[in-house]
């Protein structure tokens, strides 16, 4: 308006006027969509609507800034010359370029559906030829070394066996420094003297990646130090796992009443799992504690000597686990007083075979007079889950997407006879990625149809908002490409990408369909509103979709801590916002005037 003669204050007001409403209603599509985001569950979507509710505050803050602050400083600094262009040189040029391309597409409007068809084939194929995840994968700098040695394993001889693993770990040279727990872990359970963790922090300046780190140790760990399993986790993914109870990327959880039979199948099962290329640090999931000491009291000697199994097995454990015989008072507390045999006549058999057993007659008897005391494997512990006895085959994944390893181990399903009464479920990470893109899917919907609601207040009418929802599968193309170009997994991450570019989408779409509308009211024919349409809000639509683009990629490249949680959502919307820039511009004119040439001329 400047360049045409207009005075300072008048030109901001018609400018101000001429994009207010187009400007209110692309600002509330994009804040709808996050809306459906608060229906989210889990860990995940705990995270994805905080962000969501921080996008839609943000964009309603800046909506404030466009329509109440920018006109006055547009007043008070923008300044034009006489006879200045409007557009520099090389912009007119692109105008120039764009307005031959959309009126040959105008005159060769077949090319629409072709072009269509081949796109959603292209999307289809990119989709197809994606890993899929759960989270996104991020170097956090430290990771989590879980151990177990053998069944029954002493304190003493635990640590003598993890002085070796510290040994490794300390001749790495990408490893800072670690602690070591034995008989606890970061979970909630208490676990026993053969089981703890290793917190590793990294270097920050090393060369290798987190991954590579932990297939090393992992390596030199199986080949130096035997009699011990080991298990990987990076901290974040550990926590993730104790919160919300499905810590490894893969588990098979079968269900059965046969304890036997559980545990035989979920060991054979492990082994075959172990094989699927990707897998690591497979667990069969059975849990058995070390061996026992069992004294079987033979009730006839037992009589002979007058006394009963009961008053024996009483005995026993009283010199074994000892009895409370007094207290002691110790300022305000009673402290009691337990009495039973050292240590080390409770854990050698002969000793055991020796404890005295007094009869009513007065005399003693070795236990071994009148019991047999035998060593057997220590028992598996026992899981139940929906009532049912349940044991969780899992593993983690090296150097592999979870879509792709999940389809191996549900092929070896598929194959695998199991006992009868015997059932299965995937379970893991892999349940909680299937979740969550369902819910997604739902928020996708729901988003959709709340954009459509809000554009038909904008437009009155269902022809634009249907143009733009036509248009709108289109820049999935864009999204898979990308994703699909820079070998970047389908996970939530990306998915919540694709949702925002809904409302980032349909922005572009309201600036250009709005001016066709006005110019098509103003008498012109349908073909050259477009194209009028087009010329005017070329510039706009440009440089808002250059500054998103600009604005994310730094996201897109991992610059920056924790970037790589964000990274997969970064590359969907700087992909699918380049391709929708351009379907938008040249597509939605296409089926605007596809649709316009059928209906009526619109009231001035």
């Amino acid at each position: 308006h400047l360049s045409h003669g207009e005075s300072q204050s008048m030109a901001v007001q018609m400018a101000a006027s001429e994009i207010a409403a187009p400007m209110i209603s692309s600002t509330l599509t994009t804040v709808v969509v996050f809306l459906p985001l608060v229906l989210l569950s889990g860990v995940a979507g705990a995270f994805f609507t905080a962000l969501a509710v921080t996008l839609a505050l943000a964009l309603m803050v800046s909506l404030v800034l466009a329509l109440l602050v920018s006109p006055s400083l547009c007043a008070a600094f923008l300044r034009t010359r006489p006879g200045q262009r409007e557009h520099g040189r090389l912009f007119e040029r692109l105008i120039g370029v764009y307005e031959k391309t959309l009126r040959l597409a105008l005159r060769f409007r077949w090319i629409l559906p072709v072009t269509a068809v081949v796109l959603i084939a292209c999307t289809v194929y990119f989709a197809n030829n994606l890993e899929t995840g759960f989270m996104p994968t991020m170097d956090e700098g430290a990771f989590i070394l879980d151990y177990t040695t053998r069944p029954g394993t002493s304190l003493a001889e635990s640590d003598r066996i993890l002085k070796n693993v510290e040994a490794i770990l300390h001749d790495t040279p990408e490893v800072a420094g670690y602690s070591r727990r034995t008989g606890t872990e970061l979970g909630f359970a208490i676990t026993e003297a053969n089981r703890g963790d290793f917190a590793v922090m990294l270097k920050q300046d090393r060369k290798k990646r987190i991954e590579d780190v932990m297939d090393d140790v992992r390596t030199r760990i199986t080949a130096q130090v035997p009699g011990i399993d080991i298990d990987f986790s990076e901290v974040l993914q550990d926590l993730i796992g104790d919160l919300s109870g499905d810590p490894k990327p893969i588990e098979v959880k079968l269900f059965s009443e046969n304890q036997v039979q559980l545990n035989e199948t979920a060991k054979s099962l492990a082994d075959e799992i172990a094989k699927v290329k990707g897998t690591a640090d497979v667990k069969s999931g059975v849990i058995e504690s070390g061996p026992e000491l069992i004294a079987r009291i033979d009730a006839t000697k037992a009589g002979r000597a007058g006394l009963s199994p009961d008053v024996i097995s009483d005995q026993a454990n009283a010199a074994l686990f000892g009895d409370v015989v007094t207290q002691f008072l110790q300022g305000d507390r009673l402290i009691p007083v337990r009495v039973r045999y050292p240590a080390a006549y409770r854990g050698d058999k002969s000793q055991l075979e020796s404890i005295p057993i007094r009869s009513p007659s007065g005399f003693t008897l070795p236990l071994s007079a009148l019991a047999t005391i035998e060593s057997v494997p220590g028992t598996t512990e026992v899981n139940r889950e929906d009532q049912r006895r349940m044991v969780g085959v899992n593993a983690n994944l090296a150097g592999r997407g979870l879509g792709s390893a999940i389809g191996d181990v549900q092929k070896i399903m598929d194959r695998t006879k199991l006992p009868a009464g015997m059932t299965y479920v995937l379970a893991g990470q892999y349940r909680s990625q299937q979740e969550s893109f369902r819910n997604l899917v739902s928020v996708l919907g729901l988003a959709i149809l709340l954009v459509f609601a809000v554009m038909m207040f904008q437009f009155g009418s269902f022809t634009a908002p249907l143009v733009i929802l036509l248009v709108m599968p289109l820049s999935l193309f864009g999204v898979t490409l990308a994703l699909w170009w820079t070998r970047t997994p389908i996970n939530v991450s990306s998915l919540m990408g694709a949702v925002m570019l809904v409302g980032i989408v349909v922005k572009n779409g309201i600036l250009l369909l709005d001016q066709a509308q006005k110019a098509e009211a103003d008498g012109m024919p349908v073909e050259e509103a477009v194209v009028r349409a087009g010329r005017v809000r070329l510039r706009p639509i440009l440089m808002t979709t250059l500054t998103a683009i600009l604005g994310l990629i730094p996201l897109a490249l991992g610059i920056g801590a924790g970037a790589e949680m964000q990274q997969p959502l970064a590359i969907a919307v700087v992909g699918g916002l380049t391709f929708s820039t351009l379907f938008t511009l040249v597509f939605a004119p296409l089926l605007y005037v596809a649709f316009r040439s059928r209906q009526a001329p619109l009231a001035p």
